[in-house]
C-alpha cells in the first residue's frame, strides 16, 4: 500500500510537471491533444486537484473558439460546454479560485451567455486577494466591457474600457499592450471596440491606442465622446 501510494504520487509529481513544461513553452502547434491526456490522467489519480480542472478548462475553451470566426458549429460548442463543466469542476473545489472563475466567464462569453460572463467578472473584481495579483484585473475589465457592449449597455462598457485602458497605460509597454490585444483578437474575432474621446484625453495617447489596435489586426474600432457638461445658468 506504502509503495501503489509513492508510485501514485511519484507519477503525479511527473505529470503535473510535464503539463507546467508544455504551457510554459507555447509550443506552436499547442498540442491540445497531448495536453489533454495528461490533464485527463493527473484528474484520475487527483479528483480534487483544481488546477487541473482549470488547465482541462482552458485547453478545451482555445480547441473550441479555435478558428472560430463568427458562430459556434456543435463541435465547438460541445467543447465549449465541456470546457464550462471543468471550470465548474475546479470552482466546486475552490469557489473563490480567480483563474476558474476568468476561465468560466471567458467560456460563456464564448457561449454568448453575457449575463453570466459578467456576474463572474464581478465576483473577480469583488474578492479582496484580486490586488495580491497583476493579472487577470486588466483583463477582467475589458472582458467585462465586451460582454456590456455585446448586450448594448454602451455607456457601461465605456467605463470598463476606460479603467482598461488607464491600467495598460500605467502597467503595460507597448509589446505587453499588443500581445493583449492579439489575444483578445484570437478570443473574440471582428469584435468592435469602443474607445472614449474628451476634452481631457491626450491626443498621443488615443494615436497610441489605435496604432496598437491596428498592429493587432483590430480594425472595427468606433468613438464615444462624452457629452459636454450642462453651461451653468447665468445669473
Amino acid at each position: 500500500d506504502v509503495s501503489y501510494k509513492k508510485d501514485k504520487w511519484d507519477e503525479l509529481e511527473r505529470l503535473r510537471d510535464q503539463i507546467q513544461f508544455l504551457n510554459d513553452c507555447r509550443l506552436d502547434p499547442p498540442r491540445y491533444e497531448e495536453k489533454l491526456s495528461i490533464l485527463n490522467r493527473i484528474l484520475e489519480l487527483d479528483p480534487q486537484d483544481k488546477h487541473s480542472w482549470m488547465f482541462k478548462g482552458d485547453v478545451l475553451f482555445e480547441l473550441a473558439r479555435e478558428g472560430f470566426y463568427d458562430k459556434l458549429d456543435a463541435d465547438r460548442k460541445n467543447l465549449a460546454y465541456e470546457s464550462l463543466q471543468s471550470h465548474e469542476n475546479a470552482l466546486e473545489i475552490d469557489s473563490d479560485f480567480i483563474w476558474a472563475l476568468l476561465g468560466k466567464g471567458n467560456t460563456l462569453m464564448l457561449l454568448s451567455k453575457f449575463e453570466g460572463a459578467i456576474r463572474c467578472y464581478d465576483k473577480i473584481m469583488g474578492m479582496d486577494k484580486i490586488m495580491e495579483i497583476d493579472e487577470p484585473v486588466d483583463i477582467v475589465w475589458f472582458n467585462k466591457g465586451l460582454a456590456l457592449q455585446n448586450l448594448k449597455k454602451y455607456d457601461e462598457a465605456l467605463k470598463c474600457y476606460d479603467i482598461f485602458f488607464s491600467l495598460e497605460e500605467e502597467n503595460k509597454t507597448d509589446p505587453e499592450l499588443l500581445g493583449m490585444f492579439r489575444n483578445i483578437v484570437e478570443a473574440y474575432p471582428d469584435q468592435a471596440v469602443i474607445l472614449r474621446g474628451d476634452r481631457e484625453a491626450a491626443f498621443d495617447h488615443i494615436v497610441r491606442v489605435l496604432n496598437v489596435c491596428q498592429q493587432a489586426g483590430i480594425w472595427n474600432v468606433s468613438f464615444a465622446t462624452s457629452p459636454p457638461e450642462p453651461t451653468p445658468p447665468k445669473k
